[in-house]
Protein backbone atom coordinates (compact mmCIF):
# COMPACT_ATOMS: atom_id res chain seq x y z
CA UNK A 1 0.00 0.00 0.00
CA UNK A 2 1.29 3.47 -0.84
CA UNK A 3 1.25 6.50 1.43
CA UNK A 4 -1.48 8.04 -0.74
CA UNK A 5 -3.62 4.91 -0.59
CA UNK A 6 -3.16 4.59 3.17
CA UNK A 7 -4.16 8.19 3.87
CA UNK A 8 -7.21 8.09 1.60
CA UNK A 9 -8.24 4.80 3.21
CA UNK A 10 -7.81 6.37 6.67
CA UNK A 11 -10.12 9.24 5.71
CA UNK A 12 -12.72 6.90 4.22
CA UNK A 13 -12.54 4.46 7.14
CA UNK A 14 -13.38 7.35 9.45
CA UNK A 15 -16.51 8.45 7.61
CA UNK A 16 -15.63 10.42 4.49
CA UNK A 17 -16.96 9.53 1.09
CA UNK A 18 -14.25 8.74 -1.49
CA UNK A 19 -14.61 12.07 -3.30
CA UNK A 20 -14.31 13.96 -0.01
CA UNK A 21 -11.23 11.94 0.96
CA UNK A 22 -9.70 12.70 -2.45
CA UNK A 23 -10.29 16.43 -1.94
CA UNK A 24 -8.69 16.42 1.50
CA UNK A 25 -5.72 14.41 0.25
CA UNK A 26 -5.25 16.70 -2.76
CA UNK A 27 -5.03 19.76 -0.51
CA UNK A 28 -2.80 18.04 2.04
CA UNK A 29 -0.39 16.71 -0.56
CA UNK A 30 -0.20 20.09 -2.29
CA UNK A 31 0.84 21.70 1.01
CA UNK A 32 3.33 19.00 2.02
CA UNK A 33 6.64 19.68 0.28
CA UNK A 34 8.52 17.03 2.23
CA UNK A 35 6.65 14.20 0.47
CA UNK A 36 6.94 15.43 -3.13
CA UNK A 37 7.69 12.40 -5.26
CA UNK A 38 7.04 9.96 -2.43
CA UNK A 39 3.24 9.75 -2.18
CA UNK A 40 3.19 6.67 -4.41
CA UNK A 41 6.01 4.92 -2.55
CA UNK A 42 5.13 1.69 -0.79
CA UNK A 43 4.90 2.17 2.97
CA UNK A 44 6.95 -0.94 3.62
CA UNK A 45 10.56 -0.02 4.09
CA UNK A 46 9.81 3.28 5.80
CA UNK A 47 9.71 3.66 9.59
CA UNK A 48 6.21 3.17 11.05
CA UNK A 49 6.34 6.61 12.63
CA UNK A 50 6.34 8.23 9.20
CA UNK A 51 2.78 7.11 8.45
CA UNK A 52 1.71 8.09 11.98
CA UNK A 53 2.98 11.62 11.46
CA UNK A 54 1.25 11.88 8.09
CA UNK A 55 -2.01 10.69 9.65
CA UNK A 56 -1.78 13.43 12.28
CA UNK A 57 -1.27 15.99 9.53
CA UNK A 58 -4.10 14.77 7.34
CA UNK A 59 -6.41 14.71 10.37
CA UNK A 60 -5.77 18.43 10.79
CA UNK A 61 -6.39 18.99 7.09
CA UNK A 62 -9.62 16.99 7.33
CA UNK A 63 -10.89 19.20 10.16
CA UNK A 64 -10.11 22.34 8.13
CA UNK A 65 -11.90 20.88 5.10
CA UNK A 66 -14.92 19.83 7.18
CA UNK A 67 -15.18 23.25 8.85
CA UNK A 68 -15.08 24.93 5.44
CA UNK A 69 -17.15 22.56 3.31
CA UNK A 70 -19.35 20.45 5.58
CA UNK A 71 -19.41 21.92 9.09
CA UNK A 72 -22.14 19.60 10.36
CA UNK A 73 -20.40 16.40 9.27
CA UNK A 74 -21.02 13.68 11.84
CA UNK A 75 -17.48 12.38 11.43
CA UNK A 76 -15.63 15.60 12.35
CA UNK A 77 -14.82 14.26 15.81
CA UNK A 78 -13.03 11.28 14.18
CA UNK A 79 -10.31 13.68 13.00
CA UNK A 80 -10.22 16.25 15.82
CA UNK A 81 -7.29 15.75 18.16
Amino acid sequence: MTFKEALIKHLADNGMFPDQADSVFAQYSADNDSMVGRWNDEIEGYPDIMLNVLVMGINSEAVRWIDKCLPKAWYRHMFAT
